[in-house]
C-alpha cells in the first residue's frame, strides 16, 4: 500500500489592537528563536523560512515540518492611524513568543494581535517666543528641524510649521533656540497616538561682558557659558559703557539660573572664570579684569 504523506499548515488571523482583521502585514515564521528575537527588533523578516502578506486578516503557511517549535513575527505600517505619518505595528508586545508544535497532517489556527509601536510627538511654542524664532528641535539626539510659528493654543494635526517628530515609546527630547534659551524634559510617546509638548514661555535674562582696560592685541577674548562657546568678546564691543541700555554693549541671551563663565584672551595669558544669576528680563554684567 503507498504511503501518503500529509502536509503540515499553519493559518494565522492577523488583528489590530483594536481586534480588527489587518490586510497586508508582512508575516513570518520562524524555526530559530534567535532569528526571530533579531527580526522583531529589527523590523525585519532576514531569518524567517517562511513570509507571506495577510489577505482578508488571514496569512496561510504549508510544507512546515512537524513537531518542532516555531515562532511568528508580523509588521504592517499603518498611514491612516495618524494623518500624516506611517505607524509601524508589531506583534512585539502581544504574543511576543508563540512557540507552537505543529502535528504532523494538521492545521493549527493561530490569532495574532499587533500594537502600534511608535507615535508622533509635536512641539508647540508659544506666541511670546515670536522674537526666539526659529527654535531648533533636537529628539533623541536626532535633528528634527525647525519650529518656524507660535501657537497660543494646540494647533491642527498637521501645520508644516510645527515639528512632529516619529518616535518609539518613553522616549527624551531635548529643545534649543537660536539666542539661548533652552527647553529639556523627557516626553511619553504613546504607540499609537499623538502627543503635544507645549512649550512654557522662555524665561531668560542677559549677560553682557566688558574690559575696558585690556590691551587691544589680547582680543577677540573667547566666551564659554556653562561649557559651551559663545560668540567671542572684540575690541569695539570691550570698551563700551557697562550700561545695559547701550547699543553696542556685548550681550548674550540665557535662560534664567546659575551660568558659570569662562573667558580667555587671544594670547591665553589671561583667562576669567566665575558665576553669576541670570535673571528674568534683567541684564546682568560682568566686566573682566585687565589683562596686558
Amino acid at each position: 500500500m503507498e504511503k501518503v504523506e500529509f502536509d503540515t499548515e499553519l493559518e494565522i488571523s492577523i488583528k489590530n489592537d483594536q481586534n480588527q482583521p489587518i490586510d497586508g502585514a508582512q508575516v513570518a515564521v520562524y524555526n530559530s528563536y534567535a532569528n526571530f528575537s533579531t527580526d522583531i527588533v529589527l523590523g525585519s523578516v532576514t531569518g524567517a523560512i517562511q513570509t507571506v502578506n495577510s489577505t482578508g486578516g488571514k496569512a496561510h503557511f504549508d510544507n512546515l515540518q512537524p513537531d518542532i517549535s516555531y515562532w511568528i513575527a508580523s509588521f504592517y505600517t499603518d498611514v491612516n492611524k495618524i494623518p500624516g505619518a506611517r505607524i509601524l505595528y508589531n506583534n512585539n508586545e502581544i504574543n511576543n513568543e508563540l512557540a507552537i508544535k505543529l502535528r504532523k497532517g494538521s492545521i493549527s489556527y493561530v490569532d495574532v494581535k499587533m500594537k502600534p509601536q511608535e507615535g508622533v510627538v509635536t512641539f508647540v511654542a508659544p506666541k511670546s517666543e515670536n522674537g526666539r524664532l526659529p527654535l531648533t528641535v533636537k529628539f533623541n539626539s536626532s535633528f528634527e528641524g525647525n519650529i518656524t510659528k507660535t501657537f497660543d493654543a494646540n494647533p491642527p494635526t498637521l501645520i508644516d510649521s510645527t515639528i512632529h517628530a516619529l518616535a518609539t515609546k518613553g522616549k527624551g527630547y531635548y529643545v534649543i533656540n537660536s539666542t539661548g534659551c533652552s527647553w529639556y524634559d523627557v516626553v511619553t510617546v504613546v504607540g499609537g497616538q499623538r502627543t503635544f509638548v507645549k512649550l512654557p514661555p522662555c524665561e531668560a535674562g542677559n549677560i553682557a561682558f566688558y574690559s575696558d582696560d585690556t590691551t587691544a592685541t589680547e582680543y577677540p577674548i573667547s566666551i564659554s557659558l556653562n561649557g559651551q562657546n559663545a560668540a567671542p568678546l572684540t575690541v569695539d564691543k570691550a570698551r563700551d559703557a557697562p550700561d545695559c541700555s547701550s547699543p553696542n554693549l556685548y550681550r548674550i541671551e540665557k535662560a534664567s539660573g546659575s551660568v558659570t563663565y569662562s573667558a580667555r584672551s587671544k594670547s591665553g595669558k589671561c583667562v576669567w572664570v566665575g558665576k553669576v544669576e541670570i535673571t528674568t528680563n534683567q541684564c546682568t554684567i560682568v566686566k573682566l579684569p585687565k589683562c596686558r
